[in-house]
Parts: structure tokens; sequence; C-alpha cells
């Protein structure tokens, strides 16, 4: 019930709090991929933080790729950062960091193609592209009221983006012609929300909270750039563009209560109930 309508798409990512007493660290390193972690004090058995990065650094490659008549190419990279601080027994703060990209893209290009017995030295390159990705920042209260009640409070902010194109030139000692597209959209949410674990016996397990966020979204966006120009005559010259688009906001808020409760050793109940509400642009 605590994740309402979005059972289908929900990943529950649990980061490392980082180590309070010393300092560790990995790195890995592999023919098309790297990785690094580092944990460590800040204040001995009080402050921790926690680094991470991941890459594939194929684009280091395109050279060997173009040479090899391969004319795609794709490559990522995210880091994630974690504070922990312990105020007390009872009450302790993170605060959490990643920034993450995707890149994938196609180049073709070519020249001096012959074509029924006849040399074209027009030079054709043509490239398409798709980036996207994601930036995430949070800080969440951890707060224990006794052995059977603690809750969770979080502050946090997304912000993704994805964007597209193609771009294609066509040039010879007579033509220089160029076309152009790019598309973009995204979306921003900010969430503020807090949750409670009440477990009455070891076997029973009550959770309960409510849920606001503020959704930002950033509709298409696209560019059109048509020119072409022949014999040093600019036949065509057009830009299109939409990015005069307003973003819409939407605001959802949400509750709900659910109940993990184990019967026997082949029994387990999980009833509850999720509340929802979004409102935009008025309705």
């Amino acid at each position: 019930a605590r994740y309402g309508g979005r059972t289908s798409s929900i990943i529950d990512v649990r980061t490392n709090d980082g180590n309070l007493q010393e300092t560790h660290g990995t790195i890995g390193v592999g023919v098309l991929s790297e990785k690094f972690h580092l944990e460590g004090p800040i204040f001995k058995g009080k402050t921790a933080y926690s680094i991470s990065a991941r890459g594939m650094h194929t684009f280091l490659f395109d050279g060997i790729f173009r040479a090899a008549n391969i004319p795609a190419n794709y490559y990522f990279f995210d880091f994630n950062g974690k504070v922990t601080h312990k105020f007390s027994d009872k009450d302790r703060l993170f605060l959490n960091a990643y920034y993450g990209r995707d890149i994938f893209y196609y180049r073709d290009n070519e020249g001096d193609v012959i074509i029924d017995g006849i040399e074209d030295n027009t030079e054709y390159d043509d490239k398409t592209y798709i980036r996207w990705g994601n930036l995430l920042t949070s800080a969440r209260w951890n707060h224990v009221f006794n052995g059977r009640l603690f809750s969770n409070t979080t502050v946090a902010f997304t912000d993704y983006r994805m964007r597209m194109g193609y771009n294609s030139t066509e040039k010879n000692e007579d033509t220089n012609n160029l076309y152009k597209f790019d598309y973009g959209s995204g979306i921003k949410d900010l969430t503020a929300k807090i949750d409670f674990d009440y477990t009455p016996s070891p076997k029973h397990i009550i959770k309960f909270g409510g849920e606001y966020v503020r959704h930002t979204y950033i509709p298409e966006t696209y560019t059109t750039v048509e020119k072409e120009n022949h014999y040093g005559q600019v036949l065509t010259d057009t830009t299109y563009s939409n990015n005069k688009e307003k973003n819409r906001v939407g605001h959802e808020l949400s509750a709900y209560i659910e109940d993990d409760l184990t019967i026997g050793k082949r029994l387990t109940l999980n009833p509850g109930i999720h509340i929802a509400m979004f409102r935009t642009g008025g309705r």
C-alpha cells in the first residue's frame, strides 16, 4: 500500500551508510568500464561518508570503432554520494546525492562515392544521438521513539532530462546543405514525506505515512533547422522552434496504512489501503 499505484515501476535501492570507524575503498577496472567506492569517518563515531562512481569508457575507442566501420557507440557514467550523521542513538541524518548520464550516438559519413561510374565528391555526414539522465538529492531524518516505533522524514528533489536529435550535412564545391533536428523533455519532482513503522510484536509490523509531491513537467520542445546553399545562392534558411512551451505543474498528495502480519510458518498477510489525490491545471 505504501507504493500506491506504482507497484510495477518501483525499485527499492538501499545505499551504503558509510563506515563510522575506518576508511575503506575499492577500485575495479575492466576492458570497457570501471568503478570506484570509498567510505570512512568524517568525525569518528559520529559522521561518515560514502562515495562511489561508475563509468563506461567506450568513447575513448571512438577512432577504433570508426576504423572498423562501427558507426554506433554508447557510454554512461554515474556518481553516488552519502553523508550520515549520528546525533544520538535515537536520531540520525542522511544526506544523499546522485547524478548519472547515458549517451548513445550513431554516425555515418562518407565521401568520394562512385555512382554509375561517376565519382561523386560530395561529403555526407549524418549523426543521431540520444542523451538521458537523472539528478537526485535528498535529506532523511530517522527518529526512534521507542523500541516499537520509529519514523523517517524525507525531503527530496529529482530532475530527469532527455534529449535526442539528428544532424545531417551535405557538402561539395557547389552545395552546402544542413538539416538539424533537436528534441527534449523532462520532469522535476519535489517530494516531502513521512513514514512510520510500528512493531507490536516481531511477527506484526504496521506501516503508515503520507507524502506530497510537486511535479514540474517540461513538455516536449524541439528545434528544426534547414539550410540549402547551391552555387553560393541561399535557397532555404528556415528555423522552427516551440521552445516557448510553458512547463506544467501537478500536485500529488497521498496517505497509506498497511499491516504485515505473519501467522504461523506458512502464512503472511499484508492488507493495506492507499489514498491519493492528483491535481493539475486547476483540475
